[in-house]
């Protein structure tokens, strides 16, 4: 029998996440991209915390008084179509007869230079204020929706990709080294191609007889260019494999992965 490492192994994370690495990449892509166009939308309102509105919302008495709307920015989109909201810049005279500045952000149209609305503010802190029916902050709109429907199902579903291969990478360093037997095997031809050739992937369908006694059965799919891939250009049907082997948990033996032997090294090598 084949000498294999003995636990702890040192493998790489690269090496446990091979298997779904295609469901990490494109979760990973979805995540970063979400979190882009978050910060490109909120860049428009210069970064603006949407914690004043939090504060004005969780008031249960603010302070009232009527504003003058002096600017009114109608932005565009990238289209040149005018966004649905707009942002109003509006002074007004607090209880204590000082005049404040503010911003909201109001569903475009209805409103003109001059015009007068009612606004409300924080009676310890004049400077967080809004209109009535407005948000001081645009993220206030969107970012409850956004960020529960968009960011949050994806950071959950990566976390929950990052999961497997964690628990992966633990059995992979601690777990049961077996003997594996290839059953069914397709290695293809490498192609011409940079890109075709790192597309290309092999079949095997392997069985190995785990701690709890019982054969057990499993079917892999690496890249034709990857180490596990190149190991089994050289295994035949029906032989135990020499340049690769399973590693299973000792309380789940039906789960195994196999690996190539040189991907793998003892942790005191």
């Amino acid at each position: 029998m084949p000498h294999w490492p003995n636990p702890p192994r040192r493998v790489t994370f690269f090496v446990a996440a091979q298997s779904r690495e295609a469901i990490g990449i494109a979760l990973g892509a979805m995540l970063l991209f979400a979190c882009m166009g978050l910060a490109a939308e909120w860049s428009r309102d210069d970064f603006r915390s949407p914690r004043c509105d939090w504060r004005l919302d969780a008031c249960e008495q603010p302070s009232a008084a009527v504003a003058t709307v002096r600017a009114i920015d109608r932005e565009r989109d990238n289209k040149g179509r005018l966004r649905d909201r707009a942002r109003v810049s509006y002074t007004f005279v607090d209880a204590n007869n000082v005049e404040q500045f503010g911003v909201s952000w109001l569903p475009r149209g209805g409103l003109r230079e001059g015009d007068h609305r009612g606004v409300e503010y924080l009676p310890d802190d004049t400077s967080v204020s809004r209109l009535r029916d407005s948000k001081s902050t645009d993220i206030a709109w969107w970012l409850p929706w956004y960020a529960g429907w968009i960011v949050l199902p994806l950071l959950l579903a990566f976390s929950a990709w990052l999961a497997h291969v964690w628990r992966v990478l633990v059995t992979l360093r601690n777990g049961v080294a077996c003997q594996a037997i290839a059953t069914e095997l397709a290695v293809p031809e490498h192609e011409q191609g940079k890109r075709r050739k790192h597309a290309q992937r092999c079949l095997v369908r392997f069985r190995w007889r785990g701690p709890d006694g019982s054969d057990h059965e499993a079917t892999q799919r690496p890249r034709l260019h990857s180490a596990l891939g190149r190991a089994l250009a050289n295994e035949r049907v029906g032989q135990p494999m020499d340049a690769a082997f399973v590693i299973c948990s000792e309380w789940a033996p039906q789960h195994g992965r196999l690996i190539a032997t040189s991907e793998v090294r003892e942790a005191s090598a």
